[in-house]
């Protein structure tokens, strides 16, 4: 009985990280990139904040970032499922 309900939680991590991290963070950053863009390409930086464009390009690098390594943790899930198999 111990070992189904392991077993079952093991797949619900998978499932809401995936979920969550994966589909969620993909969709939540696209947006704000796309945020980014439009604050950019019209220099809106400048008109309202001067001198903090260095701070946007932080949150986009950190941002990207972020997406990497959410990828690569999934990567690493994936592998030990495969090895479980």
């Amino acid at each position: 009985m111990l070992k189904v309900f392991e077993l079952f939680c093991q797949a619900m991590f998978v499932l809401t990280f995936f979920i969550f991290r994966i589909v969620g963070w993909v969709h939540t950053c696209y947006k704000f990139l796309l945020d980014c863009r439009y604050v950019i390409q019209n220099k809106l930086i400048r008109r309202y904040q001067p001198g903090s464009g260095w701070f946007l390009w932080y949150l986009i690098t950190i941002s990207l970032l972020l997406s990497a390594l959410q990828l690569f943790w999934f990567c690493q899930i994936v592998e030990k499922v495969k090895n479980m198999v």
